[in-house]
């Protein structure tokens, strides 16, 4: 990106959660612009402490309409540029999205690693080799609690480029 749209996607910045903002745009008395979530959640303008307006940043909005957005998930590896209507779409389906580590439903100690699908496998092979070793009958020893109210057994399987998870009912 050029560096005027990138001056401007700066400005579309929430100063409180650092996510774009989007229509509805909500501004303080001096003009501040704020997201919408954000707004709710506080009293005052994060910026200069002044009163929420009940007036909407028009053309604010008019903008960040007509620009293109980076992936937020763009850090992770995504080149994609989005219009705020394809934005959403593209997030559920973005090939580098982070997931939380499938294992992290575990009773003991949950595992709290996040990362994108192409770290997993090396995640698992690294963090846990006891759920991901090459299956050997008989040994499953991660116990999963809570899922459809019964006790479950889980292993990570990898096969043709896959990592499969296998769930088994005790």
């Amino acid at each position: 990106m050029n560096t005027l749209c990138d001056d401007f996607l700066k400005e579309l910045e929430c100063p409180v959660c650092r996510e774009y903002v989007v229509p509805p745009v909500a501004m303080c008395v001096s003009g501040h612009s704020i997201c919408t979530t954000c707004r709710y959640k506080m009293y005052r303008c994060p910026v200069c402490t002044k009163a929420f307006s009940n007036s909407r940043n028009y053309a604010l909005e008019n903008i960040a309409g007509r620009m293109m957005y980076p992936c937020k998930y763009q850090e992770e590896g995504c080149k994609e540029s989005l219009t705020l209507q394809q934005r959403a779409a593209h997030h559920a389906e973005c090939p580098h999205q982070t997931h939380k580590c499938p294992f992290s439903m575990l009773d003991k100690e949950p595992c709290r690693w996040e990362g994108s699908p192409a770290t997993l496998v090396n995640h698992l092979e690294t963090n846990h080799t006891d759920l991901s070793n090459p299956l050997r009958a008989g040994k499953y020893r991660t116990r999963l609690w809570g899922i459809e109210n019964g006790p479950f057994w889980c292993r990570a399987m990898f096969a043709m480029d896959e990592v499969f998870f296998w769930y088994t009912a005790v």
